[in-house]
């Protein structure tokens, strides 16, 4: 029997994160001309759109089940990004990060019976501890902030189930592709609100929606 290597799966999480958290970091530069909520629906544009091109999901004789877990997947992207972008615009990203990192750890330890996941997670609460005492020492960090951050930890948390479950439920990237699409269709009228279109449409800003996505 093949036996699966462990670095593959350890580097593709690598990446995952490396890739939420540099785009994060980008999306920051869209806040003055769209908004949170605005980069968030260019985010989710760009990437469904992307998706959509390259995967083509079959839409015709999709099961309810099916159309429900790619609905599930969709909030829980949506909500996850929201929360996220909201709380980089009260509190510096290394925090935000470090909070929103505990949803995910904490889901870890609750599926593991392993000892090696109560360690890490202690390893991560030491962190965020010593963030909170730095935050303390150099400047007030907000709450709200925090609360935000927090709220973007559970939904990545909820996004790492539903993408378990729509992997069950579509082939490939099909249930990603159709979430990513329907999240960008939500947010599309909050995001009005936010975008100043005279900003919006400048090369600059669109490159960097396309980066961002």
């Amino acid at each position: 029997m093949h036996r699966r290597s462990p670095i593959g799966p350890a580097l593709l999480v690598v990446v995952a994160a490396i890739s939420q958290e540099v785009g994060a970091a980008f999306a920051v530069g869209l806040f003055g001309a769209l908004g949170p909520t605005g980069a968030v629906f260019v985010r989710l544009l760009v990437a469904g759109a992307a998706l959509l091109i390259a995967v083509r999901p079959r839409l015709r004789g999709l099961s309810r089940r099916a159309w429900v877990s790619a609905c599930a997947l969709g909030a829980a992207v949506t909500v996850m990004n929201w929360c996220f972008y909201h709380a980089l615009t009260l509190i510096p990203l290394g925090v935000a990060v470090t909070v929103e990192a505990l949803g995910p750890l904490v889901l870890s330890v609750v599926v593991s019976r392993r000892v090696t996941a109560w360690l890490w997670a202690l390893l991560a609460l030491l962190g965020v501890a010593l963030l909170s005492l730095a935050g303390v020492r150099v400047g007030h960090i907000d709450p709200v902030g925090v609360g935000f951050a927090a709220g973007a930890g559970v939904s990545w948390a909820c996004y790492i189930l539903a993408t378990a479950r729509a992997g069950s439920n579509f082939p490939s990237l099909d249930g990603l592709a159709l979430a990513t699409a329907l999240g960008a269709v939500v947010t599309a009228p909050f995001a009005v609100a936010s975008i100043d279109p005279n900003l919006a449409l400048r090369w600059h800003v669109l490159g960097l929606g396309v980066v961002v996505g």
